[in-house]
């Protein structure tokens, strides 16, 4: 599965407005950079200096319905395919001095720190189909009949500090991925294999991608400080301020588009939550957020974030990502498989 949290298929800040707001001139729009906090150090104006170390620790495992949204339809029997998807998921966030060797960008960095994110997704897939498995990557036919491939998703990315909008400056992704193509009778499992680098400037992004072997490179606009990389969205969710009931609006830059997508998201419900955590019950206060495209025909399913909204006993505030439950979508039919749950297991600083 991708996962792209805006993708072709399946397809975030003080107050995030519309981010453009309305100015005297007549047929123009006044641009404001974006605004985060620093909830994930606890909040106030100072930021994270080399030496800061988090890692998150996540488990991963398909769900057929997600609070009574993104349910699993029911032309997906098990004559058509069974699935299941487990594994697991880490946040890795360091603070460095410098950029990966070779990077080159006009952004101004000099003395500047950067924030630097590392995400492992893994996954065992295990399927019984009425088509055709993929060949590649496929672990030798289970016990019981099923067909298992271990697949990943590993990004990175390196980005400028709260008072420079966490800017991006360059990001990878890497993965090997299955996906379900379901027609009327017969699903089938396909593979595919990419990876992309995206390197910013003051006024363009670039991409380089492997897409099942093609290579390709493509350059586009955008607005400096007024869009954040697909990498670092779920990090963003941590660190804006919206109010219950409340939305915002955020461009966002995925491989999947030529610009930047908005994404509108939504403070839907605050709550308490039990989780376990580190090995001990926590009871947490939380924001429950939705988000999904801006778009009027095709703003895709939406995603669910549970967030920390307060210190609980044995949990620090750090705006933690509690939970996330990314759709999980057929490829051809557009037909809903349920979706994939990240559970926070474990904190590490």
């Amino acid at each position: 599965m991708k996962r792209f949290f805006i993708c072709a298929f399946t397809i975030i800040m003080s107050l995030l407005t519309a981010l453009m707001g309305g100015c005297s001139c007549s047929g123009c729009v006044e641009k404001f950079p974006l605004v985060f906090e620093n909830y994930f150090i606890g909040g106030g104006t100072n930021d994270a200096t080399p030496g800061y170390y988090e890692k998150l620790t996540y488990t991963v495992k398909n769900e057929n319905s997600y609070n009574d949204a993104l349910v699993k339809d029911k032309s997906i029997t098990d004559k058509v395919a069974k699935y299941e998807y487990e594994g697991t998921y880490t946040m890795e966030f360091t603070v460095e001095s410098s950029l990966p060797a070779g990077v080159e960008t006009n952004l101004d960095v000099e003395g500047k720190s950067f924030y630097h994110l590392k995400t492992d997704l893994t996954l065992t897939s295990t399927y019984t189909v009425s088509g055709t498995y993929a060949e590649g990557y496929l672990n030798p036919t289970t016990e019981n009949g099923d067909v298992q491939y271990e697949e990943y998703v590993k990004s990175e990315i390196w980005f400028l500090q709260r008072g420079q909008s966490f800017a991006p400056v360059y990001s990878t992704t890497e993965q090997k991925n299955t996906f379900l193509s379901i027609g009327e009778s017969k699903a089938n499992v396909n593979l595919t294999e990419s990876t992309v680098k995206t390197t910013y400037n003051k006024s363009r992004f670039k991409f380089e991608k492997v897409i099942n072997g093609k290579a390709s490179t493509e350059s586009h606009g955008y607005d400096y400080k007024m869009a954040i990389d697909n990498n670092q969205l779920l990090f963003a969710l941590r660190n804006v301020e919206i109010n219950k009931g409340g939305s915002f609006s955020l461009p966002t830059i995925s491989p999947s588009y030529k610009s930047a997508q908005t994404l509108i998201a939504k403070n839907e419900y605050e709550d308490t939550k039990a989780f376990n955590v580190n090995g001990e019950q926590v009871s947490v206060a939380t924001k429950n957020i939705s988000f999904n495209r801006n778009d009027t025909f095709n703003k895709g399913p939406a995603h669910y974030v549970v967030v920390q909204k307060s210190q609980s006993a044995n949990l620090p505030y750090k705006s933690y990502m509690m939970q996330y439950a990314s759709p999980l979508i057929a490829y051809g039919s557009f037909t809903s498989m349920g979706s994939l749950v990240y559970t926070l297991t474990n904190v590490a600083n």
